[in-house]
């Protein structure tokens, strides 16, 4: 008996609870990410590559599973591999590239079966990280909507959303948006 127990796969229930307890996800995306013993080995192959495995399960949760369904194919079928993912989530966690360029790699690897690192290189998708240059940036779109940023000193805190975008776009989307928000607290601060 015991033998037979040793040689039995994983059911789901216990991998559900493995899932809870050693990647610290919710009961919800644990439930999701085991529904097929596939899947739940597409997750596990990316999760242990990974330092945020929330993050791991948000993608194999969100673009992963719509492509899948977009495509009508299997997870076995899928071409982007575990190791594929794992290496966009690494350069998103390194803040190598935006969530924005992170699904244009995702997608082009998708298409295209080429490794991440390459799409990144050729398609020139490294985010901005270089403070005096999204200085510039910032700088730049408070100049350009003075109107704006004098709503935002008024007490109308939806605008900050609007510069913010302004912001990306004068760094084609490559800005950190955290770095963004700061500089852009800051210098709007600074014209109180």
């Amino acid at each position: 008996i015991e033998n037979i127990r040793q040689d039995m796969p994983e059911l789901p229930e216990a991998k559900r609870q493995r899932f809870i307890r050693e990647f610290a996800l919710p009961e919800y995306d644990a439930r999701v990410l085991t529904e097929s013993p596939e899947l739940a080995a597409y997750f596990e192959a990316v999760a242990i590559k990974v330092n945020d495995k929330k993050l791991a399960s948000n993608w194999v949760m969100g673009p992963v599973l719509r492509a899948l369904k977009d495509s009508n194919q299997t997870i076995l079928e899928f071409k982007l591999t575990p190791d594929h993912l794992a290496e966009i989530l690494t350069l998103l966690e390194k803040d190598t590239l935006s969530n924005t360029s992170a699904k244009v790699v995702f997608e082009e690897t998708l298409k295209s079966g080429k490794a991440p690192q390459v799409i990144v290189k050729e398609q020139g998708l490294v985010q901005i990280t270089d403070s005096s240059e999204l200085e510039s940036a910032v700088d730049k779109v408070i100049a350009e909507f003075p109107n704006d940023v004098q709503a935002y000193l008024g007490g109308k805190e939806k605008v900050l959303g609007f510069l913010m975008g302004q912001v990306m776009r004068a760094t084609s989307g490559k800005g950190n948006p955290k770095q963004i928000n700061q500089i852009l607290r800051e210098k709007l601060l600074q014209l109180v």
